[in-house]
């Protein structure tokens, strides 16, 4: 892990700050986290790599906390093929779910982060959802809405 790739976080209101370190990869100007998702006030996901193309050379490209951002480790990859840009949680959905957006396409995990899957490979920057059954991703020259699939 790289010294830039660290969580500064705070459990009283900002009265004083910790530090603490993740495995994210950085090394050079275009490489460390992205994104930060927190569930609640224990569970979060980071996402990151080097931003500039394909990082092959990554172990995990996803890190997760379950202690409010004191520790992070390592999680399941993307399988994107380079560095996500943005990471956010389903809220209502049934077990933790994450998405996952990048220039190469959108992934997604119901078992917060130790399993993907591909959606798209639309060039997404950014992701939210208000609901399971709402979300929204937007990149150069869209914006785009994920809609559940249903059973048939």
């Amino acid at each position: 892990s790289g010294v830039d790739t660290r969580v500064i976080h705070t459990t009283d209101y900002g009265t004083t700050w910790l530090e603490a370190a993740t495995p994210i990869t950085s090394g050079n100007t275009t490489s460390g986290i992205t994104s930060l998702a927190m569930l609640d006030d224990r569970i979060g996901a980071i996402v990151g790599g080097n931003v500039s193309g394909p990082d092959s050379s990554l172990a995990s490209d996803v890190a997760v906390t379950s202690d409010g951002g004191a520790t992070w480790q390592l999680a399941g990859r993307t399988g994107l093929g380079v560095a996500p840009f943005a990471v956010t949680y389903v809220p209502g959905a049934p077990t933790p779910t994450l998405v996952a957006v990048s220039p190469a396409g959108s992934a997604w995990s119901a078992n917060n982060a130790e399993t993907w899957q591909r959606i798209d490979s639309v060039n997404s920057w950014a992701v939210a959802f208000v609901s399971p059954a709402v979300g929204w991703a937007v990149g150069k020259g869209h914006i785009s809405r994920f809609t559940p699939r249903r059973a048939k």
